[in-house]
């Protein structure tokens, strides 16, 4: 099942920033970018993965 979907990540603390978010989750591996306001900050990659608790792997 792939889902996609935008979301927004407020920091309070300096440097105050909202970061808006725009990714897709494809079974257990959610990937997209986040971009800040122009000339702040870069694009960056954004990517996970589904953990299950109780298992012993712990490698990033």
């Amino acid at each position: 099942m792939k889902v996609e979907g935008t979301w927004k990540q407020s920091l309070a603390k300096p440097p105050r920033l909202n970061l808006p978010f725009a990714g897709t989750v494809d079974a257990d591996a959610p990937t997209g970018t986040s971009r800040s306001r122009p000339g702040r900050l870069l694009a960056s990659k954004v990517t996970g993965r589904h953990h299950t608790h109780g298992t012993e792997d712990h490698t990033p």
